[in-house]
């Protein structure tokens, strides 16, 4: 895969994570390449129930607070849909264990 373009954003084939429905790389703002993000890819494909999907959009743009990772818009190509999302420098487990393995509820 080679960078890709996609409303503003750039995705490049660095890939930072894979799940059930799709695979996640890292990107940032076409402008700015210091602004990191977080690209969720789902194959059109794969999509069985599209109302969930938009459910999970619905949800996901109300969530604001500073410990649940930002969503800043869905995007939708021919073949696939995109969530780009805040992108974090470690990942939850890794900062789990950096911190003794448990965290305090506050």
């Amino acid at each position: 895969m080679t960078c890709k373009i996609v409303q503003g954003y750039v995705i490049t084939p660095i890939e930072l994570g894979k799940g059930c429905f799709g695979t996640v790389y890292r990107g940032y703002v076409k402008d700015n390449k210091n602004e990191l993000l977080a690209v969720k890819t789902i194959p059109l494909e794969t999509i069985k129930n599209e109302e969930i999907v938009r459910r999970e959009i619905e949800i996901l743009m109300k969530l604001k607070s500073p410990n649940i990772v930002r969503f800043y818009k869905p995007a939708k190509t021919a073949k696939h849909l995109y969530f780009f999302l805040e992108y974090c420098q470690q990942d939850l487990k890794t900062y789990v264990k950096s911190k003794g393995g448990r965290l305090s509820e506050t």
